[in-house]
């Protein structure tokens, strides 16, 4: 739709909207409560965007329109305070990732992501969209090849409901995979902040090494899902609290030592060297740090 006149007062969002009136067109007048997560980035904004109107699908099924108010800031980075946290991510079965606080004086012990009992619920959401699509794909034959009319039209009345079933359970499994990404930027801002970083540095992510499922299709749906996405919403935090992140050059980070420089060797979750075993995760993390440093 087209707006006109937007306009804040102190508890109230004013504007006009343009909205379809049988064959033509009618403008009206909209007055809202500011939420209270807007009233709060509002006074940083340096200006208001054009509002935008999205479609949003409920659980019920039913879908409504919200209203969004994009913000445009200005940030102002501190070149001065030389602390990184760094992230190593790995999406899988055990952890998300593994971060470190990295200075030019050292670095700090390793911090753990785990979303172990979400990721189960996922994996268990996707066996039952598994199981669904294989009740589907029999009853889809046998609707082929029964000849009874009656037995025929209860079949189709089962597949109907399966179908509803199953999207039910798709949209369920995104949601929930999207409550994850959520949850794990705020926590590395969090930890960020709480540790006076500013900069977050996170490898440039490549989708040729992902980590390796029971569930195969984990893979697909949930791994390269969140690799494709974390990078672009972590920004988008981070802008508002004025912590910058930094894409580093992936290469090396995980085949050499951090506390001496040499090579090692990997296994499992396990970085063997010379001079120590570490965590495959945080011995990467660490090297990330160091390379934003730089």
């Amino acid at each position: 739709g087209q707006f006109k006149k937007l306009r804040f007062t102190e508890k109230y969002l004013e504007l006009e909207i343009k909205v379809p009136d049988g064959n033509s067109w009618k403008w009206i007048k909209v007055k809202k409560f500011i939420p209270d997560r807007l009233k709060k980035f509002l006074p940083k904004a340096k200006r208001t965007c054009a509002p935008i109107i999205k479609k949003v699908y409920l659980k019920s099924g039913f879908y409504i329109y919200r209203l969004v108010i994009p913000l445009e800031f200005e940030v102002k980075f501190s070149e001065k305070n030389l602390r990184v946290f760094a992230i190593d991510l790995s999406p899988s079965e055990k952890r998300l990732g593994v971060g470190a606080i990295v200075t030019p004086e050292g670095h700090s012990r390793p911090l753990f992501f785990s979303a172990e009992k979400m990721i189960r619920k996922l994996e268990r959401i996707l066996k039952e969209i598994s199981n669904l699509e294989r009740k589907i794909d029999n009853i889809a034959d046998e609707i082929h090849v029964t000849g009874n009319k009656e037995h025929k039209r209860r079949l189709e009345k089962r597949l109907k409901h399966l179908f509803v079933e199953q999207k039910l359970k798709w949209k369920k499994f995104t949601e929930l995979r999207k409550q994850i990404l959520e949850v794990f930027t705020k926590l590395i801002l969090e930890h960020a902040r709480a540790y006076h970083c500013s900069f977050i540095a996170v490898e440039r992510l490549k989708f040729s090494n992902l980590p390796d499922w029971k569930h195969p299709r984990m893979r697909r749906f949930f791994s390269q899902w969140f690799y494709s996405r974390f990078v672009e919403r972590l920004k988008q935090k981070a802008l508002r609290y004025g912590v910058k992140v930094l894409l580093i050059n992936p290469c090396r980070t995980s085949r050499i030592c951090h506390r001496c420089g040499k090579a090692g060797l990997l296994e499992k979750l396990e970085f063997l060297c010379e001079c120590g075993i570490y965590d495959r995760d945080y011995n990467a993390s660490v090297n990330i740090g160091k390379k934003a440093l730089q």
